[in-house]
């Protein structure tokens, strides 16, 4: 017989007992709370540095698939309590998974469309290609060093990033297939050139954005556009230090 004041849909005096919830759910609503603190420190940082990027904003696009991308997933289990911090933090190998504001302001500056087919060179983590093969058809991931390409694809390919393919090579030389070309090409290393194969490697019409300048030094971060015709036209958007690009010959 129940007590009085007791209800069978487990109410006690007025009020209602619910259960706190699983450890896992609680642990998933704190990374999705971390995410989108980390998405308003990114519209803070881009409108902040407009002055220099000429964005107030990002495009919608991009905003989305960053708000999607599990950077908890690309960062080593000690770094967990920093994974949605707006900086870059070490993954191995010498590698970094990039700061967060940056890779969008790359992202929109390579202006992928829903077609496209872009190259990104270093793989980094793969947090990049995660971000991009959300904008792009096709993404191809090109690294030097075959551990990190190889950890870089297994984290693409368990989170369901289907349309990236990887291979190793020098970035100086671009994806090593025969007429490869390109309609956008992220590179996330430093290089004191803009190699020559690159520029071949791009479509009429399309974008390449790379940091340019001296190794261990400031370096422009630089968006390049290849017209219709094939002009090369060049824009300088803000100072950046990035890790010089791995390789042998430079051309």
């Amino acid at each position: 017989m129940l007590a009085a004041g007791v209800a069978l849909a487990g109410t006690f005096l007025g009020l209602v007992y619910v259960a706190p919830a699983p450890a896992a759910d609680r642990a998933a609503a704190e990374l999705d709370e971390k995410r989108r603190q980390l998405m308003r420190r990114i519209e803070t940082s881009i409108s902040a540095s407009e002055d220099l990027t000429g964005k107030a904003t990002l495009d919608r696009r991009v905003l989305l698939a960053m708000a999607k991308t599990p950077r908890h997933e690309f960062v080593p289990r000690e770094l967990l309590p920093f994974a949605y911090e707006d900086r870059p933090l070490p993954v191995g190998y010498g590698q970094t998974v990039s700061q967060p504001s940056l890779i969008a302001l790359i992202a929109d500056l390579a202006e992928i469309k829903p077609d496209d087919r872009v190259l990104v060179i270093g793989a980094g983590a793969g947090y990049e290609a995660a971000l991009v093969s959300q904008l792009a058809r096709e993404v191809r991931l090109l690294d030097m060093l075959p551990m990190t390409l190889e950890a870089a694809l297994e984290r693409l390919g368990r989170l369901g990033y289907r349309n990236v393919e990887g291979r190793l090579g020098d970035g100086y030389f671009g994806w090593p297939e025969r007429g490869a070309q390109f309609d956008a090409i992220i590179v996330r290393w430093s290089v004191d050139h803009l190699p020559t194969a690159l520029l071949r490697q791009l479509k009429p019409g399309g974008r390449l954005v790379v940091p340019i300048g001296p190794a261990n030094e400031t370096q422009d971060l630089t968006r390049i556009v290849k017209t219709p015709s094939g002009d090369v036209r060049e824009w300088r958007v803000m100072p950046v230090r990035f890790t010089t690009m791995p390789g042998g010959v430079r051309i």
